[in-house]
């Protein structure tokens, strides 16, 4: 219940001040304000991944398209007020964190509603990975010399040349918009949590198309297509499969 009544507060703050937010980063990139709700009073620093999917290890990282060059996962953050990130995003994930400690894939499978959590724990994550990409700034890719000018645009612009500057904040406008509606409903056929016995923790993300999160310390792999429907789990899984198998 208390998860409940703050995810209705989550979502009331949103609808009221997602034009504010996504007007505060296109006047500045790198705007100090809560991703969520837009406040500037209590910031912290709300990791894109949290800490306990890659067991805080400060080795581990990704690679960004753009830059071709690695960053660690614990120093990937981004504004969030102590409200959005302790009270609510904290409860979703130590939510989300029992339900994987609880379950046996193999014997049994989510309920609708712990799905639809799912959802939107991995939708806050996609929105998240959007925004650090908006203020991220261009430096150099690992094969090329520094370009003064292009350091002055954000990855998430560089990312696809065929989007333009409005299109990138019209998808993270989207995105956040997603954060504020309640039922997932319609985005379950997208949606695969799967056994794994795969040691190694694994992430992938492909923007616009899909975020792949495997957990062996659960024995849970996730895959989610970001927006992409299907009218049934079975031509959704046979095109998940095939992302996984080449992308893998």
């Amino acid at each position: 219940m208390k998860l409940k009544n703050r995810l209705i507060n989550f979502r009331k703050n949103i609808k009221i001040n997602q034009k504010l937010i996504i007007d505060s980063f296109q006047v500045n990139h790198n705007s100090n304000v809560c991703i969520f709700c837009g406040t500037k009073d209590n910031l912290t620093r709300e990791h894109i991944l949290p800490q306990w999917i890659y067991d805080k290890d400060p080795k581990k990282f990704f690679v960004t398209n753009t830059n071709g060059i690695s960053q660690t996962y614990n120093k990937s953050v981004l504004p969030c007020c102590l409200d959005c990130n302790n009270h609510i995003l904290g409860n979703l994930e130590d939510t989300i964190q029992s339900k994987f400690k609880n379950i046996d894939l193999s014997l049994k499978h989510f309920t609708k509603e712990e799905l639809e959590l799912i959802v939107l724990w991995i939708e806050t994550i996609t929105y998240k990975l959007q925004m650090m990409e908006i203020r991220r700034k261009f430096k150099k890719h690992k094969d090329s010399d520094f370009v003064p000018y292009l350091a002055d645009f954000p990855i998430g612009i560089l990312q696809n040349l065929e989007l333009t500057p409005a299109k990138v904040f019209s998808n993270l406008r989207h995105s956040l918009k997603k954060l504020s509606i309640k039922s997932k409903t319609s985005r379950l056929n997208s949606l695969f949590v799967f056994k794994t016995t795969n040691p190694d923790f694994h992430f992938m993300h492909s923007a616009n198309n899909f975020i792949f999160i495997e957990l062996p310390k659960y024995e849970i792999a996730i895959f989610y297509f970001l927006i992409e429907e299907f009218q049934n789990h079975k031509e959704a899984f046979e095109k998940c499969m095939g992302i996984i198998e080449s992308e893998y």
